[in-house]
């Protein structure tokens, strides 16, 4: 399995309900540091990172992704995996 399936199938592995995606937040962030020139938290919990082209004055663009997951995980349940397609047993 390539690193970035690898990144995949544990990322899909961590609770991190709404309000409280620590877990995911701490999970991302040693492997973004070495991608971007900054990575922080901001007041609300959103994880936050920066990348400059060139001189770093041009216009900004956001990407924005949901870090919360689900609130529990069954016991015993397992991450499929189909190609790219990953999806939950139960």
């Amino acid at each position: 399995m390539n690193q970035m399936l690898k990144d995949m199938y544990d990322l899909f592995s961590i609770i991190g309900p709404s309000g409280k995606e620590e877990a995911v937040a701490k999970y991302l962030t040693p492997r973004l540091k070495p991608l971007l020139d900054g990575v922080e938290r901001d007041e609300y919990g959103n994880l936050l990172g920066e990348l400059k082209v060139g001189s770093g004055e041009g216009k900004s663009i956001l990407l924005s992704a949901h870090m919360d997951t689900v609130d529990f995980l069954v016991p015993g349940r397992r991450i499929e995996v189909d190609g790219f397609i990953y999806r939950s047993s139960s």
